[in-house]
């Protein structure tokens, strides 16, 4: 039995460290979920090939303004604002957000802002973070950031690179304990059931 219950143990443990996408953080389904504000002249696209796996959203700063894709809407709105619970993650504890990118023109990289909110009220975020340098290949990003207590909802804004093309791929979450797939689950109740028949027979 202690060898079913080992396993399910540390499948359990893998579901729980999983990384875990947005809504349509991997923009296989184009654009939904994400809305976009720019300072006039930027190009944003949505390609549904030639992504990190699949498709990708890119924002063509070159001209010099500034550029944000915003997912999803403010909370208030319809659809507005990402529910914690949705991606596994409490409020208070610390978590690492990844975003792959790929500078196709220009040398600036992109960032993220992660923003907190409780209700329709923004209650905190994490500023701009900018992390590594430039790349022409795509490249893992990592940041990192304490929920507030009171977060409820969060929304993603990856940033523009200044004075360059930069693409956005698979934007999500490590470290949160989502429910497993029911799939998943079944299997591991399972194991533990066969561990505690053949734990049984044992005795008899």
């Amino acid at each position: 039995m202690k060898v079913f219950l080992s396993l399910a143990t540390l499948a359990l443990a893998a579901t729980a460290q999983a990384f875990t996408l947005i809504p349509n953080g991997d923009f296989s389904a184009g654009n939904a979920n994400w809305a976009t504000a720019d300072g006039g002249g930027v190009i944003f696209n949505f390609a549904t090939t030639g992504g990190n796996g699949g498709g990708y959203a890119s924002m063509d700063a070159s001209n010099g303004q500034w550029a944000v894709l915003v997912s999803p809407f403010e909370p208030g709105a319809a659809g507005g604002g990402i529910p914690i619970s949705s991606l596994g993650l409490t409020a208070g504890q610390s978590y690492t957000f990844q975003m792959d990118m790929i500078t196709l023109s220009g040398t600036g990289t992109g960032g993220l802002k992660i923003e907190a909110w409780a209700g329709n009220a923004l209650i905190g975020n994490s500023g701009d973070l900018r992390n590594g340098t430039a790349s022409g290949s795509w490249t893992t990003f990592s940041y990192n950031y304490t929920l507030p207590a009171n977060t409820e909802k969060l929304i993603l804004v990856p940033l523009w690179g200044f004075n360059s093309n930069v693409g956005y791929d698979n934007i999500g979450v490590s470290g949160g304990a989502p429910i497993p797939e029911p799939s998943t689950y079944a299997a591991l109740v399972g194991m533990a059931a066969l561990g505690f028949a053949a734990q049984r027979r044992r005795r008899r």
